[in-house]
């Protein structure tokens, strides 16, 4: 029997989706966006502004046609969890568009970029890296397999960038490479308020008129916010739009003057061919894993019982220990480090079993 777990609920339906088993159908629709306004942190002043501005950008997509969700004041294990769902869904469908919003604290350690959950409680810098999440796994579910991704950073420096300080999300923003489609978009908010961040604000207007070109998006935004909030943006659009362009009706046929012909009886009508199930996330060698990897054979060691640690995607020695501990029930060699065949099969949330 599993033993229970305080992310049962999210990473069991996160495995669901991406084991890609034949109970579990892609989600309708190719458009999904994760919302995420940080606002009432435990340790950190508030800030009001941030959940105002998920509404605000949640309400935009919504009428573009996305699946959106919406979270306000979520956890580390929420959001990681929202963060592998959302990689689920873009995996189940054949040419998604994905938008991540994120408006909260970010801390800057190591030269990495992490962002801030409401409950962190960050007494020590190096604390970030179990409490944050790392700002590069936003990128990542955003560019993989996509049509177009969009990740929005809309971002409070804690400790606040002193006067003439190079800003951090310059630097992170600086050599990232990408696809055409994908945009890059971090911005270094000043005062906080209780109303919507000039990003956000800057966005909405963005997002009024569909189809959304990307290229004119960001430069609109860009400008937009000059003088209002530090702004790094990299990517192209490609001349890719948020929403893609309905086909083109085709041309109607030559109308030509036949005799008329008996008319047949109705023949039955053809079967409709059974959908495919959605596939199965291929894992690649652990030396390639992105973050999001990573957090996810954690959150399936935890699921199957064999890990009880925190899911923050670095491997330690538990788990570690949980890989051979999985490896031993399955009859594989207990090396401590998965094969991508094994990854595939854990991810999947297969039963336990001898090989």
């Amino acid at each position: 029997m599993l033993r229970p777990s305080r992310f049962l609920g999210p990473f069991s339906l996160c495995i669901a989706l991406t084991a890609g088993m034949g109970a579990h159908a892609a989600p309708p629709g190719d458009r999904f966006a994760l919302v995420l306004g940080e606002s009432t942190y435990a340790k950190l002043p508030p800030l009001q502004g941030c959940s105002v501005s998920a509404q605000v950008i949640g309400e935009r997509l919504r009428a573009l046609g996305f699946t959106v969700t919406e979270q306000t004041d979520a956890s580390n294990g929420a959001m990681s969890a929202a963060l592998i769902d959302l990689a689920g869904q873009a995996a189940a469908a054949p040419e998604p568009t994905i938008v991540i919003y994120f408006c909260g604290y970010q801390v800057d350690f190591d030269n990495r970029l992490f962002l801030v959950p409401v409950e962190a409680s960050l007494t020590r810098p190096s604390d970030v890296l179990t409490q944050g999440l790392p700002a590069q796994s936003f990128l990542d579910v955003a560019a993989r397999k996509t049509r177009v991704g969009w990740s929005i950073l809309d971002t409070y420096a804690s400790p606040p960038a002193q006067p003439g300080e190079p800003a951090a999300i310059a630097r992170f923003v600086t050599g990232q490479t990408t696809a055409p489609g994908h945009i890059i978009m971090v911005a270094a908010e000043t005062a906080a308020s209780t109303t919507a961040t000039p990003l956000a604000q800057s966005l909405a207007a963005a997002l009024a008129a569909p189809p959304v070109d990307l290229d004119q998006a960001a430069a609109a935004v860009r400008k937009d916010t000059t003088g209002r909030a530090t702004l790094a943006v990299a990517g192209s659009g490609g001349g890719l739009t948020l929403l893609q362009p309905p086909p083109k009706p085709p041309a109607p046929p030559p109308v030509v003057a036949v005799a008329p012909k008996p008319v047949p009886p109705p023949a039955a009508p053809p079967v409709a061919p059974a959908q495919p199930a959605a596939p199965a996330i291929a894992m690649p060698e652990e030396a390639q894993y992105s973050e999001v990897d990573r957090r996810r054979v954690q959150a399936a060691l935890r699921e199957l019982g064999y890990y009880d640690g925190d899911v923050d995607g670095v491997f330690g020695p538990e788990t570690r220990a949980a890989i051979r501990r999985y490896q031993h029930e399955i009859g594989a060699p207990m090396t401590g480090t998965l094969t991508p065949g094994d990854a595939t099969r854990l991810v999947a949330g297969l039963p336990q079993g001898k090989q």
